[in-house]
């Protein structure tokens, strides 16, 4: 990935799927050194990730390193259903990852319907608000395309107000809101 500007931190960018699952490691620490409560969405208090809103489960790097376990690693065409990531790296390392689910959902129809979730999209503090986030989600979408993938979903905490004004300038449209109620 590249700009025009030898001066943004984009030109020096490199984005892939991972391939390397020695690296799982890596992933989750930056997952933690990165987010906050406001990062909170309500897939995280589904799947156990935080105990209740605001509050991150105390086992969150083990939950997190046993999400990566059954990554695919092929690093091919998003050909079939599953879990891959994409890596943002620069000369100094791991910029970002973006965590991302391809589903296809039986409806009984012919043909399933595809789509592909935004399960995390992560920027290192130092990273943020240079392109790298804009570049890992432009590149990610870029392959959803060519794997024919029409639709990109992605959840994000009601208090994230950075990231939802973010996502909205990459084009993402909000089409739904989420409720709980503690029982």
């Amino acid at each position: 990935m590249s700009t025009d500007s030898p001066q943004d931190p984009a030109s020096t960018m490199h984005i892939s799927w991972l391939t390397d699952g020695s690296r799982k490691e890596e992933l989750t620490e930056l997952f933690l050194a990165s987010v906050h409560p406001q990062y909170m969405s309500h897939g995280d208090l589904m799947e156990g990730r935080a105990v209740e809103p605001g509050r991150w489960a105390d086992d969150l790097a083990v939950l997190h390193a046993r999400e990566l376990a059954d990554l695919q690693l092929d690093g091919g065409a998003f050909s079939r259903p599953g879990m891959r990531v994409a890596l943002a790296e620069g000369p100094s390392g791991l910029l970002g990852f973006a965590l991302v689910a391809s589903v296809a959902f039986d409806t009984g129809r012919a043909e399933p319907i595809r789509y592909a979730r935004l399960d995390d999209v992560v920027v290192a503090p130092s990273s943020r608000s240079v392109g790298t986030g804009a570049a890992l989600i432009a590149w990610v979408e870029r392959q959803l395309r060519e794997a024919s993938i029409p639709r990109i979903f992605l959840e994000s905490g009601i208090h994230n107000t950075r990231a939802h004004a973010f996502f909205l300038r990459n084009g993402f449209a909000v089409t739904s809101l989420t409720m709980m109620k503690e029982l």
